[in-house]
């Protein structure tokens, strides 16, 4: 919009964006003797609270007459869309970034979320990048180092884009602990947060309450950094600087900030309704399992991993028939598997931890072959698990050996010696 314009739609009008308040102010203004320019500047600074400087139009561009009037006008017409939603139809997104949506016929809420397994492995490529500004990422190489965790070279390099076992090493409980001891306090809480979360839909021995204290933590720890005057007990949304960009929260991409917020109001919203339904949501519900399951399907029946769209046309209708079958119970040819998906007999609580049984995320995996923390002599000679068919190296890189470490050196070093 031009500011010509922009400035017809300061003048008081009954379809006019701006509140009252705002035209109040601009006329007291003007009438103490400042220019249109100079009132619309002191209006600009009002759009975010005092003690805090508002993001530009323009990245790092300072604002122009016009700019500011754009700024203006477009956060007011944000506040009074967001008005309209709630007198209209009675949601309220000035308190939620998300609220699911409800089917018109069954009046059942439909929680559609992404993966929750490729959030975790977007944020792991987010903080192998960089992360967020107050983390030294450079430090992540010095857990590599140490045999306190089973962070490999692999997994701090991101050699296998697609597994999910390296990003959980990467933020990993044993890495935040290993900050700890290092009095790496940045770097402690920003794993610390992640691997809690992410433990919260994918770890046993979780209460609902652990599980809803690690989800709001995440929550808060991106909104804090999107909205810097975020108040965690009584939020307000509209107030947010419209011009903040969300690439770059906490380092993350736009649809991850966008991924993990939605992601976790859906998931608080339906433990609400655990009273009402009787029952806790299954913590992995939001995960890969039952998606890795048909397409494993798929690639048996074709026999390979290029698939082509004609394919997966000409098998799509035979997979979901018998994708049903496998998992109909009333069937006396019922696929049994040891996988806890797809059991019959009655499984302890999710929430509950198995006597005897570590909990996965805090167990550490050491690998000889990867782990540089590993004196291992004859390292190139082992053997590599899990690489001897073309198919399993389609998913599971060749990540070679890491490079060796200044122990072996020495030892090397001390046995030419003698």
């Amino acid at each position: 919009m031009s500011k010509n314009q922009l400035q017809k739609m300061f003048a008081r009008s009954t379809d006019s964006v701006l509140p009252d308040h705002v035209h109040d102010k601009m006329e007291r203004l003007q009438e103490e003797g400042n220019s249109f320019q100079d009132a619309a500047a002191l209006v600009r600074e009002d759009l975010v609270p005092p003690g805090y400087k508002y993001h530009t139009w323009r990245d790092h561009v300072p604002e122009n007459h016009t700019e500011q009037l754009k700024s203006i006008v477009a956060t007011y017409k944000y506040r009074k869309t967001l008005n309209n939603i709630k007198s209209e139809h009675g949601v309220d997104f000035t308190k939620h970034v998300h609220i699911p949506e409800v089917d018109a016929v069954t009046g059942e809420v439909l929680h559609h979320r992404e993966d929750h397994n490729h959030i975790e492995k977007r944020i792991g490529k987010h903080t192998r990048e960089g992360g967020p500004p107050e983390v030294k990422v450079q430090r992540f190489a010095e857990a590599c180092d140490s045999e306190t965790t089973d962070l490999t070279v692999a997994a701090l390099l991101g050699k296998r884009k697609q597994s999910v076992a390296d990003a959980e090493s990467l933020l990993s409980p044993a890495v935040a602990k290993f900050f700890e001891t290092k009095n790496y306090t940045n770097e402690a809480a920003y794993v610390n947060i992640v691997s809690r979360w992410h433990e919260a839909s994918d770890g046993r021995g979780l209460s609902q309450a652990e599980r809803e204290a690690a989800n709001w933590d995440m929550f808060h720890y991106v909104m804090e950094d999107w909205i810097p005057w975020h108040d965690r007990d009584n939020p307000d949304y509209s107030t947010l600087d419209i011009n903040r960009r969300l690439q770059g929260v906490r380092g993350f991409s736009r649809e991850t900030v966008i991924a993990v917020t939605t992601n976790i109001e859906s998931q608080e919203y339906r433990r609400a309704e655990n009273d009402n339904l009787g029952y806790p949501e299954h913590p992995r519900s939001g995960t890969t399992d039952d998606v890795e399951c048909f397409f494993s399907m798929l690639h048996n029946k074709i026999k390979g991993q290029n698939v082509t769209l004609q394919d997966f046309k000409k098998w799509w209708r035979k997979l979901v028939i018998e994708f049903n079958l496998r998992i109909d119970e009333s069937l006396p040819f019922y696929f049994w598997t040891l996988n806890d998906r797809f059991s019959t007999e009655d499984l302890p609580s999710f929430d509950e931890q198995q006597p005897g049984k570590k909990k996965r995320l805090y167990t550490l995996k050491r690998r000889s072959r990867e782990d540089s923390s590993i004196v291992c002599v004859g390292r190139l000679s082992l053997p590599a698990k899990g690489q001897q068919r073309t198919r399993q190296l389609y998913h599971n890189t060749n990540v070679g050996v890491p490079p060796v470490t200044g122990q072996f050196l020495a030892q090397v070093q001390d046995e030419l010696n003698q």
